[in-house]
């Protein structure tokens, strides 16, 4: 099973600072180094987006482990980069798999068991799609008009968010070029999608690296204007979470130096 959490900046903070019980509200809730990730954004949104990911990947990974929430902020999610070993890299945690990803006013966060190497994406679609972007994230067997082959804005970026997911889950981030990944189903006749619970996968059709060789793929639900998905080892169900259902997963005694009152999580219906 992989749990999967969206839902939007406001939502996640405004629910957060009524649920922690303390004056700094949401922000008590994740490490100093994510708020540290936030500091370093530049314009207030972004800051506010980037704090709303990092918040959501703690509450789902306390919600599988059973963390109470005054320990979400000492959940050990380590981002090394594999290559610099800053804090900017993929994000790992024992006996889970994590992954988030945030566009606009969105943030999208799964977690699933350890061998799941899960991987999401997230995007807002835009009015257009900037030069070059069919050469660099379609692959040729995607470009071509063949059955299945995406051709609206829409379609284009979905196929991206479901390479960028596997990306992610092969932990290979842009080092690989989209365009080398070749969707599942694209040119075949019969019906490419294994439904699941919450999903409907498909199995990489060309993966242009051993790690994202066998890893699967599939589209998930997100607002109007917005396309996201989620990319995994196997074909797993997937369980949609609410912010306020993560929330009263966790215990609700107020974190560390929190008032001493009620939290205002208790009466959220």
């Amino acid at each position: 099973m992989i749990d999967l959490l969206i839902t939007t900046v406001d939502e996640l903070l405004d629910r957060a600072d009524q649920a922690s019980g303390h004056a700094r509200g949401a922000r008590a809730l994740v490490s100093e180094a994510d708020l540290a990730a936030a500091a370093h954004r530049r314009r207030p949104v972004d800051a506010r987006r980037t704090l709303a990911g990092r918040l959501g990947l703690r509450l789902l990974a306390a919600a599988a482990t059973g963390a109470p929430l005054r320990e979400l902020p000492s959940l050990p999610i380590d981002r090394s980069c594999d290559r610099c070993g800053e804090q900017h890299g993929r994000p790992r945690s024992a006996g889970v798999s994590l992954s988030s990803s945030t566009s606009g006013d969105l943030v999208l966060a799964v977690v699933g068991p350890a061998d799941a190497s899960v991987g999401v994406d997230v995007e807002v679609v835009p009015d257009d799609l900037w030069r070059g972007f069919d050469e660099y994230a379609l692959h040729p067997s995607e470009r071509d008009g063949r059955p299945g082959a995406p051709a609206s804005i829409d379609e284009r970026l979905a196929a991206w968010t479901e390479k960028e997911a596997v990306l992610k889950a092969a932990g290979l981030g842009l080092s690989l070029s989209p365009a080398r990944l070749l969707l599942g189903g694209v040119g075949e006749a019969r019906r490419w999608a294994i439904p699941r619970q919450g999903a409907r996968w498909r199995r990489l059709g060309e993966s242009g690296h051993p790690r994202a060789a066998g890893l699967h793929s599939t589209p998930v639900e997100a607002r109007a204007g917005a396309r996201a998905a989620v990319a995994a080892t196997g074909a797993l169900p997937l369980r949609r979470r609410s912010v306020d259902a993560l929330l009263h997963a966790v215990d609700f005694d107020p974190v560390a130096g929190a008032a001493c009152h009620p939290s205002p999580a208790r009466s959220i219906p």
